[in-house]
């Protein structure tokens, strides 16, 4: 799952909200992606002409376009053959359509007939089946797999409900009706409440509350995104990845516009206790930033042993985000308490004319940064030092145009074809200091 929503986070818009400090934000109860939850699985006259399946399902009284509900039929009652021992699908779509399958011996292959038909109506789907496409057999075995498939970003989540969770027998005459347990269908967790502080030590806290796990699972997923104010759209996010099956953090910094992982140990701290992940973050992680914006992602993952088999493991099946808005590009944002102690950052140094040739004046510069905003430094003191052909070069520092720069003079006569310096720059109590190289190549 490494690096799975740092994409995800990636691919949506970033629009800034109002700042907090000390902040709690909430989040809607129940607003996760549910996949349609059946309540219960009526056969009626399997020994009739027509076979009649009724499916109820809880939560949607109309089915959404993104979800569908497959009836698999076992007609052999062999569960080595077929596709997982169905010989007949019948899969509903929420776009009303319906497609018939059928085992060829090879794989599962659409059909049409004229003696089955589907409809969905008040939260009920009814499946009519002629008893010449069931092979005419005595009984069957039933499983009914609703699901629905939403898309966030780059990430498609795919929730699921099993009614029964193993397949069950169905002989005549009369009718068989098979209770499923209400509201399991795959859900993650339910983000309703963050608290975010930060003290005086330089941690960083964020308390998540989803009281719909009061112990989290064993394939759920928190991802934290955190955008650093100012810093280019490229490299401005770092991405917080919480797995409860190794109760493990995992940490990734954008570079180039990708995510990449950082190496551990990492100076952070998970807990999940009583509905709630505490997470906490030392300040160093985000280079000291004085705010950022962030999102929240949770995920059911399929986990060992569950009906959709090994081959799904780590697949995630249901998504829930905070803020709500976040698909839209909307995320919250925090401004740091304790402000932290500024650092500069400098860019790549830039020279000016590009060819080394002797007696020509030339400027090197480069872009100073803060670090609790990444605002660009415009004053303070430069000194730089310069040398060429083993002898330094008279120069001069100063700020100009928003850079820090070092101007000097290649001398007469000098056939090194470089020329070798640094530039050190103290602002607001800090100090950095480059080296370069003139010309850079």
């Amino acid at each position: 799952m490494r690096g799975a929503l740092a994409s995800l986070v990636l691919a949506l818009g970033l629009v800034l909200a109002p700042t907090a400090s000390g902040a709690t934000f909430t989040d809607p109860a129940g607003d996760a992606n549910d996949a349609p939850d059946i309540t219960s699985v009526t056969v009626s006259d399997p020994q009739g002409e027509i076979v009649t399946i009724r499916v109820s399902i809880r939560n949607f009284s109309v089915l959404p376009a993104d979800a569908k509900i497959a009836v698999a039929l076992d007609l052999d009652g062999n569960a080595s053959t077929g596709a997982s021992g169905a010989e007949l699908v019948v899969e509903y779509a929420g776009d009303g359509s319906v497609t018939p399958s059928r085992w060829d011996g090879f794989q599962l292959s659409p059909f049409t007939s004229p003696g089955i038909a589907a409809a969905y109506s008040n939260g009920v789907l009814q499946v009519t089946i002629d008893r010449g496409d069931l092979a005419n057999a005595a009984s069957f075995g039933i499983r009914v797999i609703s699901s629905r498939t939403e898309t966030i970003g780059l990430v498609q989540a795919t929730g699921t409900d099993y009614a029964p969770t193993v397949e069950q027998t169905v002989t005549g005459p009369g009718e068989t009706t098979i209770d499923d347990p209400a509201g399991d269908e795959d859900t993650a967790p339910d983000i309703t409440r963050v608290d975010v502080s930060d003290s005086a030590a330089g941690r960083i806290t964020f308390r998540i509350a989803t009281p719909n796990d009061v112990s989290l699972p064993p394939d759920a997923l928190f991802g934290l995104d955190l955008d650093l104010a100012g810093r280019p759209a490229s490299a401005d996010e770092v991405f917080v990845t919480y797995l409860s099956s190794l109760r493990s953090i995992e940490i990734e910094r954008e570079v180039r516009g990708s995510p990449r992982p950082v190496d551990p140990p990492y100076r952070a701290s998970a807990a999940y206790a009583d509905g709630v992940l505490t997470l906490t973050l030392d300040r160093s992680l985000i280079d000291d930033a004085g705010s950022f914006r962030f999102s929240l992602v949770t995920a059911d993952l399929v986990g060992p042993g569950e009906p959709e088999g090994k081959g799904a493991e780590g697949r995630i099946e249901a998504l829930d985000v905070a803020p709500d808005g976040l698909v839209a590009g909307k995320q919250l944002a925090y401004r740091l308490s304790h402000a932290p102690p500024i650092h500069l950052e400098a860019a790549d140094p830039v020279s000016s004319p590009t060819g080394f040739r002797p007696g020509q004046k030339v400027v090197v510069a480069v872009v100073v940064r803060r670090s609790d905003t990444f605002g660009v430094v415009r004053t303070g003191s430069v000194r730089c030092t310069a040398a060429a052909g083993g002898k330094a070069l008279p120069t001069t520092g100063s700020f100009a145009g928003g850079r820090a720069q070092c101007l000097f003079a290649v001398p007469t006569g000098s056939r090194s074809g470089r020329a070798r310096g640094t530039i050190a720059v103290r602002a607001l109590g800090a100090a950095v200091r480059l080296p370069f190289a003139y010309p850079s190549r």
